[in-house]
């Protein structure tokens, strides 16, 4: 299948720390197999090995039936791995411990909490008065367990910013980064439950003292204890790569993967893009960043539209940047009114997005409608 003009100069360029902006209806998947294709088609004296992450399971294995299906990727379907990461680092910690346990469900959490961990909180008072003596004892166990994956989520680690100053310097940088509300919504969630004095003249010191040293303690256990959340799945591979990374070990032979390519990275929280960037750096490779920063919409998760704004500042530096600008899915006058609207975003890269379709679409505005829905819902 033909490439388009924007398409070709992003499959074909030969620097591996790489941003693409990639609109939707642009092309996006057929890019980024066709952009492995053409480098494993490069003479050299061993052939490369792709790491390709996704977002979801579905995005995940549409890929894999691509290049299953299509004859032309048949050549580098044996050499380009797709999954989503937190597969990818649940098999690395399973193959180290055999029996690993995730907790996958609200009972799973519940037990975990008020059982596993109860040799720590027995040692923090407020936490545990909250879950010996009080009726929300489920509630209270969730939100525990919810801080402390939204920590890790946010980039904290457990081994180090469990001490005020370590903590402090972080938190700097994810206001900066724009996470600010995210963690103000995790020391509510502590507040609320009365772990942490929302009135306290220092919340920072209140939290070290009553929850960070808890959740140094309680993550060190049950990582003893093989005991791992979704979160954790990523969060333990991240810090085993650090430390390997430490110790200069890197990935060799068969199992080195030349280029790390990972889709919608507008949505990759901190913890997210830590792991990547071990997992670029253990392989000895770049980044190669594809999403669409007007489609960044899990800041609830811990995301920043911030990273793939300026992958130099958070990512790595001398990123060369690539954008997909024809939209094939799309009606003409579509693409050109939702193009209108898009520029009110403040926080974008400015593209210019040219439509293929010549046909338009019958657009109809129902503003009177609205009205009439909103003075029923107002009666």
């Amino acid at each position: 299948m033909a490439l388009d003009e924007f398409q070709l100069p992003f499959c074909t360029d030969q620097r591996r720390a790489l941003r693409l902006l990639a609109p939707a209806g642009s092309g996006k998947t057929h890019s980024l197999l066709w952009r492995c294709l053409h480098q494993w088609e490069q003479p050299a004296k061993t052939k490369p090995r792709f790491l390709l992450f996704t977002f979801t399971k579905a995005a995940r294995d549409e890929l894999r039936d691509r290049l299953r299906s299509d004859p032309n990727l048949r050549p580098i379907s044996g050499v380009v791995e797709v999954s989503t990461l937190n597969a990818w680092g649940f098999r690395r910690l399973k193959s180290k411990s055999h029996n690993l346990r995730l907790l996958s469900s609200s009972q799973d959490i519940f037990f975990a909490v008020n059982n596993i961990l109860q040799p720590v909180w027995s040692k923090h008072k407020r936490i545990e008065k909250l879950l010996k003596e009080t009726k929300a004892r489920n509630r209270a166990a969730k939100v525990i367990m919810d801080v402390m994956d939204g920590l890790k989520s946010l980039g904290f680690r457990h081994d180090q910013h469990h001490k005020v100053n370590e903590f402090v310097q972080h938190l700097a940088w994810l206001k900066q980064a724009g996470l600010g509300s995210y963690y103000n919504g995790l020391i509510q969630k502590l507040a609320d439950i009365e772990i942490i004095d929302p009135k306290s003249p220092n919340i920072t010191l209140d939290l070290e003292k009553h929850f960070l040293k808890f959740w140094h303690e309680a993550s060190t256990l049950m990582r003893q204890m093989a005991v791992i959340t979704l979160e954790d799945q990523k969060y333990w591979t991240w810090l085993e790569l650090e430390e390997s990374l430490a110790e200069g070990k890197f990935t060799t032979g068969m199992h080195r993967f030349d280029h790390v390519l990972v889709d919608e990275f507008q949505d990759v929280n901190c913890l997210d893009l830590r792991l990547l960037q071990s997992i670029a750096a253990v392989n000895k490779a770049e980044l190669t960043v594809v999403g669409d920063d007007d489609q960044a919409i899990y800041e609830w998760r811990g995301a920043s539209p911030e990273f793939i704004l300026k992958p130099d500042d958070y990512v790595g530096s001398g990123f060369a940047t690539h954008i997909l600008s024809r939209n094939y899915r799309s009606p003409r006058n579509i693409v050109l009114l939702s193009q209108q609207l898009i520029r009110h975003n403040k926080r974008r890269v400015d593209k210019e997005i040219i439509p293929h379709s010549k046909v338009d679409a019958k657009v109809e505005v129902m503003s009177r409608f609205f009205v009439n829905v909103r003075k029923v819902a107002l009666s």
